[in-house]
C-alpha cells in the first residue's frame, strides 16, 4: 500500500510540473500614433507599421513575475522586459530594453499597457491590448502608441 501511494505522489508532482508551463501569446502589434522623432529617422516608424508581437503577462503558468512584451520584424527584434509586475495602468514604468540588429545595445524605455482584454489567465486563448512605449527601438524622442493582437502559443 504505501508503495502505491508514494508512487501515486511522485506522477501527481511530476505530471505537475509537466502540465505547468510559460503562458504567451503571439500576433502582431501596429502603431496607431508616432512623435515626430519617429517620422524623421533613418529608418523611420509610421503610423500603420507593424511588426511581429510575443506577449508573456505575469503570474500565470510558470512566467513568474516578469513581464516581457517582444517585437519582431525583418532585422531587428526588440525585448521590454518588466522584471516584476505589470505593465497595465496608466503610469508608464521603466523596463529593461534589450534590441538585437547588426549589434546588441541596451537602454531603459518607459512603458505602459493602458487596455488588456480579457485578463489574463492559463485559460485565456486570445488577448487584446494597447499601450505606449517612449524611446521605441532605442530611439530617443520616438515614443509610440500601439494595438495588438494576439493568440494563445499551443
Amino acid at each position: 500500500m504505501k508503495r502505491v501511494l508514494i508512487g501515486s505522489l511522485i506522477f501527481g508532482v511530476t505530471a505537475s510540473a509537466a502540465f505547468a508551463q510559460s503562458i504567451e501569446f503571439r500576433g502582431a502589434l501596429c502603431l496607431t500614433a508616432v512623435t515626430s522623432t519617429c517620422t524623421s529617422l533613418s529608418s523611420p516608424w509610421n503610423v500603420g507599421d507593424c511588426a511581429t508581437m510575443r506577449f508573456s503577462p505575469p503570474n500565470i503558468g510558470t512566467n513568474g513575475v516578469v513581464t516581457d512584451l517582444n517585437v519582431l520584424g525583418s532585422g531587428f527584434a526588440n525585448s521590454y522586459h518588466l522584471a516584476s509586475g505589470s505593465l497595465v495602468g496608466s503610469t508608464f514604468k521603466t523596463v529593461n530594453g534589450t534590441k538585437i540588429t547588426r549589434t546588441l545595445s541596451t537602454w531603459a524605455p518607459t512603458m505602459r499597457i493602458t487596455s488588456l482584454s480579457p485578463t489574463p489567465s492559463s485559460s485565456t486563448l486570445s488577448e487584446a491590448l494597447a499601450g505606449d512605449i517612449s524611446a521605441f527601438d532605442n530611439n530617443p524622442g520616438c515614443n509610440v502608441t500601439f494595438r495588438a493582437a494576439a493568440t494563445k502559443k499551443p
